[in-house]
């Protein structure tokens, strides 16, 4: 499970670091945080979005993993930050 792994992954920068540069340690924290968050969204799940033109609000009908095009743009995927199609 990514929250296994995310966990093992700070004990051990604790222990490394021992907080010697927190800095550093807080960076790793965001990382780990952000994919943990990520992995948690699935198809179908509602989603409400705050863009600048204003709130948005749906459900995700894809997860891509890889490079995209939609509406003559290519979107940018990978499979730890991937991207969402919603329909509103």
């Amino acid at each position: 499970m990514e929250l296994d792994k995310s966990v093992k992954k700070v004990t051990n920068l604790v222990q490394e670091h021992c907080y010697n540069n927190i800095d550093l340690f807080r960076q790793h924290i965001k990382e780990d945080f952000y994919k943990i968050i990520i992995s948690m969204f699935k198809i179908g799940d509602p989603v409400k979005l705050n863009w600048q033109s204003g709130h948005v609000s749906g459900k995700i009908i894809k997860v891509h993993h890889a490079d995209f095009d939609y509406k003559g743009y290519t979107h940018h995927a990978k499979e730890d930050d991937p991207q969402y199609e919603i329909k509103s």
